[in-house]
């Protein structure tokens, strides 16, 4: 009876912990029910929450991106979100606070952000700052190389100035100088001249003295050579014909035609190698001697043909043709001559003046070489100046002074007119001392007329 009794309390106390348990797990389904309602109302608030601040979009690729950064920072979504802009609102506009409807106006006013992204803006502004920092560069580099060459340009100038200064000083030294010397020579000028006109008045008077005592004497010698006149003349109509006129040195003959062969244009002259003839030697072919004889003017009439010698032998020689007169052709017993040449002796000459030897019309001191050489050439001898031994002289063309400068003109071109009036007094020196002396003066065509040359040319 006790162990039955015993049992039934066993089960009985089984019982009653089973059916506190049972409602102890009912109370706690109650309680965990009530709370998993209030959660699920939480979390359909929660959801339309999110859909309300997403705008009814739930499926977003950027959502999802903004939530694995938060997670990879270990920040809330919306905290990292907010310390993202702030950050980003500081690195563009400087203030974290700013809204985006302030940083939507904050943009707009950067150039070219209403059409292009910020960054690509930046980026751009960047590159056109590049470049303009590049160009101000090669501009600072041009201005600093233009402002290297205009010093250089200025230190040129300065130098080109310096050298003028010197330059002008040293010609205002000069024409001092050449001043000092002018008041000088002037001083002398006057000083002459005062002495010279009182020698004037002195030989003045004196040769009026003179003159007085002279005018006697020419009358008496005037009666006495018209006495002596007419006896001259008397005696001139009585010795006529004995008179022995002695002929010119200058038209003399040097030798004659002893043959002609008109087939090989050849002539055949009785002067050779024993006569000092040479080659390329020329001669004038007159009928007579009478024939060399100046005209009323002065001029050599040319004779009747020009020969040239191309062979010479001994005692003769071989001379070709160059010029010959139409009806009057050259003939055995014909005269040559040569002014330069004489067998018997060597013949001095003097040369002066311009000539114009190469034909070109114009006259120079420099061509007296040509005269020269042929003179040598042909056997005679060239002095430079008039002697006792002279037997001729060959004058060219006198030398044509230029107008007399004024006194204040440059140095040089009155040395040049110095110059030129010594060379024309030396001219008319020679001219008047050969007249004095009889020397027989040649101009170039008398020279080339007398010596054949006028028929080779």
């Amino acid at each position: 009876m006790a162990s039955r009794g015993s049992s039934g309390s066993g089960l009985l106390i089984t019982l009653v912990i089973v059916a506190v348990l049972a409602l102890g797990f009912f109370i706690s389904t109650v309680f965990f029910y009530g709370h998993a309602s209030k959660a699920q109302k939480d979390l359909e608030v929660a959801q339309q929450a999110s859909r309300d601040f997403l705008g009814g979009q739930t499926d977003l690729p950027w959502a999802t991106r903004w939530q694995q950064a938060a997670q990879g920072a270990r920040q809330p979504v919306i905290a990292f979100m907010n310390s993202s802009w702030e950050e980003a609102m500081k690195r563009t506009v400087g203030d974290g606070q700013t809204m985006p409807e302030q940083f939507r106006t904050a943009v707009n006013a950067v150039p070219g952000a209403d059409t292009a992204a910020l960054t690509q803006v930046v980026r751009q502004q960047q590159s056109n700052i590049s470049n303009l920092q590049r160009q101000v560069t090669d501009a600072n580099a041009a201005a600093t190389a233009a402002a290297a060459d205009l010093q250089a340009e200025v230190d040129r100038v300065g130098q080109l100035q310096t050298d003028q200064t010197a330059t002008i000083d040293s010609l205002n030294d000069e024409i001092g100088r050449y001043k000092g010397e002018l008041d000088k020579f002037r001083s002398m000028v006057d000083d002459t001249i005062a002495s010279n006109n009182e020698r004037v008045s002195t030989i003045r008077r004196e040769s009026a003295d003179r003159e007085a005592s002279l005018q006697a004497r020419i009358a008496q010698l005037e009666e006495e050579s018209l006495r002596l006149q007419g006896q001259l003349t008397a005696l001139r109509e009585s010795q006529v014909d004995a008179t022995l006129l002695p002929t010119d040195e200058y038209a003399l003959v040097d030798g004659r035609i002893i043959g002609a062969d008109p087939s090989q244009n050849a002539v055949f002259i009785d002067l050779g190698r024993q006569d000092r003839v040479v080659l390329g030697m020329s001669f004038e072919v007159y009928s007579n001697a009478s024939a060399i004889r100046p005209d009323a003017d002065g001029n050599y009439p040319p004779g009747k043909a020009s020969v040239e010698i191309i062979r010479v032998n001994e005692g003769s020689s071989i001379a070709r043709i160059v010029r010959e007169s139409r009806g009057n052709p050259i003939v055995q017993g014909d005269v040559i001559a040569n002014a330069v040449y004489d067998p018997t002796k060597v013949y001095h000459f003097v040369v002066y003046g311009n000539f114009d030897t190469d034909g070109d019309g114009i006259s120079r001191g420099e061509e007296q070489t040509a005269i020269r050489g042929v003179i040598t050439q042909w056997g005679g001898i060239v002095d430079e100046d008039l002697t006792g031994r002279t037997d001729f002289l060959v004058l060219g063309d006198r030398p044509i002074l230029p107008p007399q400068p004024p006194i204040d003109a440059p140095a040089a071109i009155i040395n040049q007119f110095i110059r030129q009036s010594r060379i024309a007094d030396e001219y008319d020196r020679l001219f008047d001392a050969a007249v004095k002396a009889s020397i027989p003066i040649l101009n170039q065509n008398r020279l080339f007329t007398l010596t054949g040359i006028h028929g080779v040319r």
